[in-house]
């Protein structure tokens, strides 16, 4: 089946969400995936780059009951490169419908004023695969489609569930949220039980990355924690 087949409504989705794939969508959402309308309800689009197909996958498994669409491989053009990429998108459902008003407002994905209570070790596991990522001293959430408020209630969230204290810093025209060395080992012990083996570099700060010389990187000479992108 191709990736137009979306069965408007069918009748072999589930009535409920599990609480598994409630908390991957939780984590889904608060990264890069998105609930789009598709006719009468909506439906859950997950996209990666190919080198995170694991998590495609990993995602495809859990949601296999609302999915009819093999998974689909493309080429994704960004300032003139392409980029491999593999994505799918469930049958639509009512269910997504609800999420996505919890999750959107006037269009735009935002954080719910009560994410602590659906925020889980796994949600948060996912929401790191997605948009984690390995900083010089500690580790980052890549939140930058987040508004103030919202890093605020993601924040409260993580420090009322966890114990994860997190810093804004500006990046990119927008924020993210900073862990520190001081609370990596704390976020760690959250979320390493539900990583995928092929995300477990993402907890590693730079700073513990093997070198090959011993040249200061320059963010090292100015003892700041600087945010490198990883494509």
């Amino acid at each position: 089946m191709g990736w137009e087949d979306n069965a408007e409504g069918s009748s072999r989705s589930p009535s409920k969400l599990s609480p598994r794939q409630q908390d991957v969508l939780v984590g889904t959402l608060l990264g890069d995936g998105c609930l789009a309308k598709h006719g009468y309800y909506h439906r859950l689009h997950v996209k990666h780059k190919e080198a995170h197909r694991a998590l495609v996958e990993y995602k495809y498994e859990v949601f296999r009951d609302f999915v009819s669409m093999n998974l689909h491989a493309f080429g994704q053009k960004l300032k003139g490169r392409e980029y491999p990429c593999v994505q799918f998108a469930t049958r639509t459902s009512p269910l997504f419908s609800e999420w996505h008003a919890r999750f959107y407002r006037d269009g735009r994905k935002v954080v719910p004023t009560g994410i602590a209570h659906s925020l889980t070790p796994l949600a948060v596991a996912v929401w790191f695969m997605d948009d984690g990522a390995a900083d010089f001293a500690g580790v980052t959430f890549q939140t930058h489609s987040f508004s103030g408020e919202d890093l605020e209630l993601l924040q409260g969230a993580l420090q009322q569930n966890f114990g994860v204290v997190t810093t804004c810093r500006k990046n990119k025209g927008g924020k993210v949220l900073y862990v520190g060395a001081g609370g990596l080992n704390r976020l760690a012990a959250v979320i390493e039980p539900h990583l995928l083996p092929e995300f477990a570099y993402k907890l590693v700060p730079r700073r513990l990355e093997p070198r090959r010389d011993c040249t200061l990187a320059p963010d090292e000479s100015r003892g700041e924690d600087t945010v490198r992108p990883r494509w």
